[in-house]
């Protein structure tokens, strides 16, 4: 039989780490989407530390030190959120003239995409899907 000593323990030792599990996804941004608004798009303000307007090398550089699960860089020269249909050419180098996706994969655990929609080198809008562990993409 285990002393009441060790069961307090071990009960309070669980209690710790619950409570430092809660802190650390309501302090984690993704988390808080995932939880809270696990899809959008914003065309003005900022997200994820980026601002709409910023230069795309400053944005990747911003985002890639934010979140450093993210990697998977892929451009497009597809429709923006909200823009009319449109064929669209795949590319993972920089499309910096004209309209473009830069879309970044995000390998946490909250399992997400962030997308830049750019202009001629400058954001103009991002988007962001956070499906959650429980996705399988293939």
């Amino acid at each position: 039989m285990i002393p009441w000593r060790g069961l307090v323990i071990m009960a309070v030792g669980a209690i710790v780490i619950a409570a430092a599990t809660l802190v650390w996804f309501a302090l984690d941004e993704r988390s808080q989407l995932m939880f809270q608004h696990p899809y959008g798009t914003i065309r003005s303000g900022a997200k994820f530390g980026v601002a709409i307007g910023e230069q795309w090398v400053q944005a990747d550089a911003t985002l890639r030190r934010r979140f450093t699960t993210l990697n998977d860089l892929e451009w497009d020269t597809g429709p923006c959120v909200g823009d009319a249909p449109r064929g669209e050419t795949l590319s993972f180098q920089p499309l910096l003239h004209g309209r473009a996706n830069a879309s970044y994969r995000d390998h946490s655990w909250q399992n997400g995409v962030i997308t830049f929609c750019v202009q001629d080198g400058r954001v103009i809008s991002i988007t962001w899907d956070y499906v959650g562990p429980f996705y399988v993409d293939f």
